[in-house]
């Protein structure tokens, strides 16, 4: 059975809602990409026995850190830690390495 009926439509609040959240992801990969984060840094997956979870790092920036029970979760989550200061770094005009 379907989620919504067939003659279900959607309002102008949910269409624009719908519309911001797709802008703000297009921005958000427009500027990722523009870093070129992937080739730039060295990330690793590492499990925390203190923590019990995975840790991921990156070793440009051992200053930081993310923690989940999920390896691929840590993952994403140090990229975007990364791009988030990576962000920060470069509206402030601070030298990104």
């Amino acid at each position: 059975m379907p989620k919504y009926p067939e003659d279900y439509y959607l309002s102008r609040e949910e269409i624009d809602d719908l519309r911001a959240e797709t802008k703000d992801a297009a921005k958000y990969m427009k500027d990722f990409f523009n870093f070129k984060i992937e080739a730039r840094y060295s990330y690793s997956v590492t499990w925390s026995a203190q923590d019990g979870e995975f840790v991921g790092l990156c070793a440009e920036f051992p200053s930081l850190s993310w923690l989940d029970p999920d390896p691929d979760k840590a993952r994403s989550g140090i990229e975007k830690l990364v791009f988030d200061v990576l962000q920060d770094m470069s509206s402030t005009g601070e030298a990104i390495p």
